[in-house]
């Protein structure tokens, strides 16, 4: 969480080696953690009405203008307002891709976390989890058609679109189900 001097950098998305707060400006006073309740202190933060807030894990990030007040402790009492957004109209989110499969209901962890099921379109959506479906796998909540999941397995090019892959589980992996192809995409995916 920090209060930034200027506009953050834009989110490069994709396959990339960043690290935590590449993307941040020289904040105004200093970038603090919060704790496990989500409490935080910035010291020195300027005081007035429009204070830019930025709340930022990896690529996720949420902008806010907030109200701070002199000498006292500012507490912000509304759990809407100081989180991740859920979608893109409340700030950045990673590029996804998200493969459904038949032996586990990995496609509905996203949405119970509270992404919006406007973010779970096909890959040619405009939505920030691209859903393909694995073997077994059927569609996601607000996921439109899902391409099969060999689309994305089987170029790399395709991958490195992507922040995060997450493979659900297709019940047959140990027997060889994903071509040397496919294999390879991954590992040049993951290296």
């Amino acid at each position: 969480v920090y209060i930034p001097n200027s506009e953050p950098k834009p989110i490069t998305h994709g396959a990339t080696c960043e690290t935590c707060g590449s993307t941040a400006v020289n904040p105004v006073g200093e970038a603090v953690l919060t704790n496990t309740k989500g409490e935080f202190t910035i010291p020195n933060a300027p005081v007035g009405d429009d204070i830019p807030l930025v709340i930022q894990v990896g690529k996720w990030r949420r902008e806010l203008k907030i109200k701070v007040e002199a000498c006292k402790d500012n507490k912000f009492t509304d759990p809407q307002k100081m989180r991740l957004p859920r979608n893109k109209s409340e700030g950045e989110m990673p590029k996804m891709a998200l493969t459904t499969g038949g032996c586990d209901p990995f496609g509905c962890l996203f949405s119970r976390l509270g992404i919006d099921k406007s973010e779970f379109t096909s890959p040619s959506g405009n939505g920030n989890v691209h859903v393909y479906q694995g073997v077994g796998g059927g569609n996601v909540q607000g996921g439109g058609s899902p391409n099969p999941q060999s689309s994305l397995w089987n170029d790399v090019n395709n991958l490195k679109k992507y922040d995060i892959v997450l493979l659900s589980c297709e019940c047959d992996e140990e027997n060889g189900t994903k071509p040397a192809a496919a294999k390879k995409a991954m590992r040049d995916y993951l290296n």
